[in-house]
């Protein structure tokens, strides 16, 4: 086996733009919805630290795409969900399971989100067969309701805790250090993932 990363250039591209400091100040409207939605992706040759752990994300995890949706029902209650999406299937593959996490509160608009309280967080697995998973990476959380996990696997589910909490467990259980580092630079907020180092 050789533990060489395939010598490319992995970019990861936003797709979609997040709404500018939605999160900061928890400024998203009864109704309105955000989102947005990060991918590896591959170009000419250049091996470096940073493309290196990209390359092994991408090939090593099979990792493809973090998606970010936000928003506020009329109720106004504030809803997120971020899944990481894996590659297509290999063959033999029956099943592809993906990361997700969910969270709410009912904090007001101009909520600090370092003061706002989580109504709860959970940690899930997203597990789709394969005409589940056909029909749901040709999809963005940021248009709506996608196509639901064959089945769900709830992983940790917590209640009352600071919305902060979101970014370190973001950071600890999605696969993809690339990725979440890109998210969270894109939210413009004094919070940030370190990529390794070569040693």
């Amino acid at each position: 086996m050789n533990d060489k990363p395939p010598v490319f250039v992995i970019k990861e591209q936003l797709i979609i733009p997040l709404k500018h400091k939605c999160i900061e100040n928890l400024t998203l409207y009864n109704g309105e919805t955000t989102g947005s939605h990060y991918v590896l992706h591959k170009d000419e040759p250049c091996p470096t630290t940073y493309l290196k752990q990209k390359s092994n994300e991408e090939y090593g995890k099979g990792i493809r795409s973090l998606e970010v949706s936000a928003g506020r029902n009329n109720d106004g209650n504030l809803h997120m969900m971020i899944e990481e999406i894996n590659i297509d299937f290999e063959y033999g593959t029956k099943y592809i399971a993906t990361k997700c996490i969910h969270l709410d509160t009912d904090d007001k608009i101009g909520t600090p989100y370092t003061k706002s309280i989580l109504n709860h967080i959970d940690l899930a697995i997203n597990v789709y067969n394969e005409e589940a998973y056909q029909i749901r990476k040709n999809q963005k959380l940021k248009n709506g309701k996608v196509e639901d996990a064959t089945f769900r696997t709830h992983l940790i589910r917590l209640e009352k805790v600071p919305f902060t909490i979101l970014f370190d467990l973001a950071s600890l259980f999605f696969g993809s250090i690339v990725l979440v580092k890109n998210w969270l630079d894109d939210l413009k907020l004094p919070v940030s993932i370190e990529l390794p180092d070569d040693n």
